[in-house]
């Protein structure tokens, strides 16, 4: 209980451990920021996936628990009185603390439920707005989207870590969080993040940001030359709206469109052909090829270090940004290590 508190008193300080490894590392000279690789990782949260609820589910859980506890004070103010100033039994405060626990939840799911109606409610608008420019009656209805416009009854959270969600890493679908990382081709760690989103097709520009700062903070003001890293990070934003980007190495998805068929037959081209074909033709390259191989073993690596040899795979406090904290103190002491070794090794 002391380390628990002694982390939760000093969440701050030792999530800046990374910006102070970095410092170490750099002075030692293993810092070196022409080739990136940038990967992200599934770690599990501290959270079951059994404690998932529907909002009918938490619904019922809080009426009920309201309801135990309004008997409690009935039955405690009939016996001792309205202030018999006595401290609450250990399970009253056990029963609030979940009560507050199961209400957070709901509110969540609430708001999930109130960001998919909005963004039903902002295309609606946007094309009717689009057919009246066009001299046209906008349509009567319009069927809300499926993934991220339609009410889902059957959307859950988690009561333990309502933070966590469900996300897929090695084979199999875990109650946890999508770990970014960016290490150089010396495995230093250069930027760390966490998300709740479980794919890595929108991680690019923040963790550019954040490969950006980081270094910065440490006092390190060369800039990142390449980025290498797999195909799920690739989309048109990606790889070509984000601005001030080093030379991306990133393989097409095969997903996506490539051009729907003319009704003449003759060929068609989407907005990404050019891209893939760029991409490709760099990615085919002497130095392309040199520079993408290097990803494998410098950021994999990593991840195998923190989540196996540090006992880094399951988060040992829940939230968001708990297990941020958490997840950058983990790659701060993967860095620590790194600059051990090397130590040891030139003086050896």
């Amino acid at each position: 209980m002391t380390i628990a508190r002694f982390r939760v008193r000093h969440e701050q300080a030792l999530a800046g451990l990374l910006v102070q490894s970095l410092k170490l590392c750099a002075a030692a000279g293993m810092v070196r920021l022409g080739l990136v690789a940038l990967d992200g990782t599934k770690v599990e949260a501290n959270a079951a996936a059994a404690a998932n609820r529907t909002h009918a589910h938490l619904q019922a859980q809080v009426a009920e628990l309201l309801q135990q506890a309004a008997a409690t004070d009935q039955a405690e103010d009939h016996q001792h009185g309205a202030a018999h100033g006595d401290e609450p039994p250990r399970a009253l405060a056990g029963r609030a603390e979940r009560l507050a626990r199961l209400q957070h939840a709901k509110a969540q799911l609430e708001a999930e439920a109130a960001a998919r109606q909005q963004r039903y409610q902002q295309r609606v608008q946007a094309l009717a707005a689009a057919a009246r420019a066009r001299g046209q009656r906008p349509r009567a209805h319009i069927r809300p989207r499926r993934r991220d416009e339609a009410p889902n009854p059957k959307a859950t959270v988690n009561t333990t870590d309502p933070d966590s969600r469900f996300v897929r890493g090695n084979g199999r679908t875990l109650q946890g969080y999508n770990a970014q990382a960016a290490a150089t081709t010396a495995q230093v760690v250069v930027a760390a993040e966490l998300t709740q989103q479980a794919n890595d097709l929108q991680q690019l520009p923040p963790m550019l940001a954040a490969i950006r700062t980081t270094p910065a903070a440490a006092g390190i003001g060369d800039p990142v030359q390449q980025l290498a890293a797999d195909s799920g990070y690739w989309s048109i934003a990606n790889v070509s709206a984000i601005p001030d980007a080093p030379e991306l190495l990133i393989p097409p998805a095969r997903r996506g469109r490539h051009g729907k068929p003319r009704k003449d037959g003759k060929p068609s081209e989407s907005r990404s052909d050019s891209l893939r074909a760029a991409m490709r033709a760099r990615l085919d390259s002497t130095h392309g090829k040199a520079h993408y191989a290097q990803r494998s073993r410098t950021i994999e690596p990593v991840f195998g270090q923190v989540k196996t040899v540090q006992g880094g795979g399951r988060f040992l406090r829940r939230g968001l940004a708990a297990c941020q904290a958490e997840w950058k103190l983990l790659c701060g002491t993967h860095n620590l290590l790194k600059l051990w070794r090397s130590t040891m090794a030139a003086t050896s």
